[in-house]
């Protein structure tokens, strides 16, 4: 009876042993789950957080995106006769700073790819940013994909270019016609900034925060009753 009891009282506790060891290992593996849900919570608030587009009622800085177009990532070493030596890191420092200043968030995107571009502007449409900076580079001309996107947006749009694209005769169609003097991104923009080099950015930044409906950009929160000049100072 006694030998009968031990076996019992062994498989019982292997029984209980076994148990509490899936529960240990479902525990393990629901780990990286609960890490991974959490991660994307995280994520999803950091972005609502990141671009709030009740920007009438909400203190939060309104989100502003400058997008690059095709080559621009060759700023510095491409044509520095026409495009000055700054390079697209020392622009995208320059226009954060200047971002800062103004209480404004910004995010910069660069792109050589015609399709990234264009689903980069549909997702700012669904993020709801405040306004859009753009220099489409080559796609300037002839982009009506590109074009389109723009078109859906309900944000200001300015566009802004290095050089002066109404002066420059480096590129003709078969028919003669100056082709960087068109853009097909202008008829959608509130204003065009053009042939001052990385200044055009920073200008152009400027003139966006002017153009957004909150008016309420961290500046004027911390020191309502300070004037600004047009474009900023």
């Amino acid at each position: 009876c006694s030998m009968w009891l031990a076996r019992w009282s062994e498989g019982f506790s292997l029984l209980c042993g076994m148990r509490s060891f899936r529960a240990c290992a479902h525990r393990t593996a629901m780990q990286p789950r609960v890490r991974a849900a959490t991660a994307l919570a995280t994520a999803a608030s950091q972005a609502v957080a990141y671009c709030n587009t009740d920007t009438e009622n909400s203190e939060c800085a309104p989100c502003i995106l400058c997008l690059h177009g095709v080559n621009l990532n060759m700023f510095g070493k491409r044509d520095p006769a026409v495009y000055g030596t700054a390079t697209l890191v020392d622009i995208d420092e320059k226009l954060q700073l200047r971002a800062k200043e103004l209480g404004v968030e910004l995010e910069c995107f660069q792109t050589n790819h015609e399709g990234v571009m264009v689903e980069r502007i549909h997702q700012a449409h669904t993020d709801g940013v405040a306004a859009v900076m753009i220099n489409a580079g080559a796609w300037t001309h002839y982009s009506y994909g590109i074009r389109d996107a723009l078109a859906i947006l309900q944000c200001p749009i300015v566009e802004v270019h290095m050089s002066n694209i109404h002066a420059r005769e480096d590129m003709r169609g078969s028919q003669g016609e100056e082709i960087r003097h068109h853009s097909v991104v202008s008829p959608l923009a509130k204003g065009i900034i053009a042939g001052f080099g990385l200044q055009s950015y920073l200008l152009g930044l400027d003139a966006a925060v002017q153009l957004l409906p909150c008016k309420k950009p961290r500046e004027y929160l911390t020191n309502p009753k300070k004037e600004r000049l047009p474009f900023g100072s």
